[in-house]
């Protein structure tokens, strides 16, 4: 008897259930991996957020496709949102060093140039 013909698999000869499966084989999600870094680009350093931007793009854009396993959705998308708030927070704050290095320039400057 053909253990596939009624669509239910049936223990064979050999003792081998045979599966039947009519999805495609789909990757794993990363969210936690995404989650990760983007926890890590708001505690360390704003590489991690764009890794984890990039990959968080890349892995919602194979799960609306169905080539990824769609479960990690919800890690993903927070793992996208605090790399993106952890790149934007160190962005900034790099600017604002900036900014204070060039004024303590300005300021040490012009107190040289005071005295006599």
């Amino acid at each position: 008897m053909d253990n596939w013909s009624s669509g239910t698999p049936e223990a064979s000869s050999s003792g081998v259930t045979p599966v039947t499966t009519h999805r495609a084989v789909v990757l794993p999600h990363r969210g936690a991996v995404i989650l990760a870094l983007g926890i890590l680009s708001l505690l360390l350093c704003f590489i991690c957020g764009i890794f984890g931007w990039i990959m968080a793009n890349n892995d919602l854009r194979q799960m609306s496709r169905g080539t990824m396993d769609p479960t990690g959705v919800q890690l993903t998308q927070a793992g996208k949102i605090l790399s993106i708030v952890g790149v934007v927070l160190q962005c900034a704050a790099l600017l604002l060093w900036f900014c204070m290095f060039g004024f303590m320039v300005l300021v040490a400057g012009a107190g040289a140039r005071a005295l006599p």
